[in-house]
């Protein structure tokens, strides 16, 4: 069953990794229960778990967004009513 398509407004970032840790992306990718079947999908996945556990821990402070439609957001305090 394929995944609904993200409607928020995405930014593509670049990463380069060692040989071993993109090795161990397909593997976890082929695996299948990490996050979707190819590496890509396996880091978002990842990193999003990470980024939820610093959450957790207090480490980082979840900000506000607001929704502007179409797909974009801002943080709630550059917003000007």
């Amino acid at each position: 069953m394929a995944r609904p398509s993200n409607t928020s407004e995405m930014v593509s970032m670049s990463v380069s990794l060692t040989r071993q840790m993109a090795g161990y992306l397909e593997d976890l990718a082929i695996e299948g229960t990490y996050g979707g079947g190819n590496p890509q999908d396996v880091m978002k996945f990842l990193l999003n778990n990470a980024i939820n556990q610093l959450f957790e821990k207090g480490a980082l402070e979840r900000k506000k967004y607001r929704a502007l439609g179409e797909g974009k957001v801002a943080l709630a305090e550059d917003i000007k009513n």
